[in-house]
């Protein structure tokens, strides 16, 4: 974190945007202005995120992310990458924070020449039951936004066309008049044609509601359903051949096996600090059954969400499980007069990243080779050849 104080104005509870935030999509909103650099930007990867504002809450990385989309909808942040990483931009920094003396940039501007969005927007076509008006707008998830739509609605939502770049406001000014209020408009037939024809780009496709029965032409769903002959319902089913009656019946299909699930941030951290625990203690690690922020469970899950955000999550976990264990391990944790887990997040910071580079540990070299044992004959051979005579009892003869 950059260690700056920011400002949090009285007007943020007052503004209409952020009272409908939810308690996680609000804090995440705080989060950002303190985790901002002094120009208002920051690393927007949620898991980095989840590990730095909600380590002791149950948020996982996943709901992160659909809470950054919903900030980003509202225009309280920006999204971009650049060469595969992913930063944010607080909108409105400059008016709402007063930085005097700012330091380094500490992330990436989004006006450098490789940014590019992260969410790009996509505009939607939507239609209000079956012959009801048409809704054209804009989002970024758009199933996201027709689902939240959905709620106050008296009937179903279609969903018509997604258009894979931003059109709203040409659409709108195109159609104004046949607007009923604000992104509501009257299916008439000229904005029916053009919806249907108009090739806005390469990747924009038609996309129909998948619990809809599959009754309806394969070029539109906006015409009423009086418009709709059998021909053009089942047109698909028709340009399908039967199959030839000498023809054997085609092999059973095989279902693919489901791949192996990815091992979650928990499960390594916990598997990695169970095998160090049995290699020094020689018995398996005693977990507490007590629950709340200092449980073992979530101290490993707070440990896993950091570790996702390094390059190679189980080197790091080694590293500073194994040197916490060295600094920290004692007589008291087998007589379960202390719990190891409760104090390594405020000590894990100490530890440091893995030696990468020139501080590698050398390769063993391989032994040089031993040189055969002489017989009694050759080492008297070579000592005659020296000039020393054979030694008795008495002395050299």
């Amino acid at each position: 974190m950059s260690g700056r104080i920011r400002t949090i104005k009285p007007e943020l509870l007052e503004d209409a945007v952020t009272a409908g935030l939810s308690h996680l999509q609000f804090r995440l909103f705080v989060s950002s202005l303190l985790l901002a650099d002094d120009y208002g930007n920051l690393r927007a990867t949620p898991s980095l995120i989840c590990g730095s504002a909600f380590w002791a809450t149950k948020d996982a990385p996943a709901d992160v992310e659909a809470a950054m989309g919903t900030l980003e909808e509202e225009g309280l942040i920006r999204t971009y990458e650049l060469r595969g990483q992913l930063y944010a931009h607080v909108c409105g920094w400059s008016k709402h924070q007063r930085v005097d003396k700012p330091g380094k940039p500490r992330v990436p501007a989004e006006n450098e020449p490789e940014c590019r969005p992260a969410r790009p927007w996509v505009t939607y076509v939507v239609r209000l039951g079956e012959d009801g008006p048409v809704k054209i707008g804009k989002a970024i998830d758009a199933a996201a936004r027709v689902a939240k739509l959905q709620t106050g609605c008296p009937e179903k939502l279609h969903v018509i066309r997604v258009i894979g770049k931003n059109v709203e406001a040409d659409l709108h000014r195109r159609f104004e008049q046949f607007r009923k209020h604000g992104e509501w408009f009257e299916p008439a037939p000229e904005l029916v044609e053009f919806i249907e024809k108009e090739q806005f780009e390469k990747d924009s496709r038609m996309i129909r509601d998948p619990l809809a029965p599959d009754l309806r032409p394969p070029t539109s769903d906006l015409r009423p359903p009086s418009e709709v002959t059998p021909r053009d319902s089942h047109a698909r089913l028709k340009s399908v051949p039967p199959p030839a009656p000498d023809q054997p019946p085609p092999p059973e299909s095989v279902e693919p096996e489901e791949p192996a699930k990815p091992e979650s941030g928990y499960d390594l951290a916990r598997r990695v600090w169970d095998e160090l625990w049995t290699a020094k203690y020689h018995e398996p690690y005693p977990y507490a059954p007590d629950v709340g922020h200092r449980s073992d469970d979530r101290v490993l899950q707070n440990l896993g969400h950091m570790a996702a955000a390094k390059q190679n999550p189980e080197a790091w976990l080694r590293h500073v499980l194994r040197a916490y264990l060295r600094d920290h391990g004692d007589r008291n944790w087998l007589d379960g007069k202390r719990h190891p887990l409760r104090t390594l997040l405020r000590d894990i910071a100490s530890y440091g990243e893995p030696p990468t580079g020139k501080h590698r540990v050398a390769p063993v070299r391989p032994a040089e080779p031993v040189a055969p044992a002489l017989s009694a004959a050759e080492v008297a051979a070579k000592l005659g050849s020296i000039g020393i005579g054979k030694i008795g009892m008495g002395g050299a003869r």
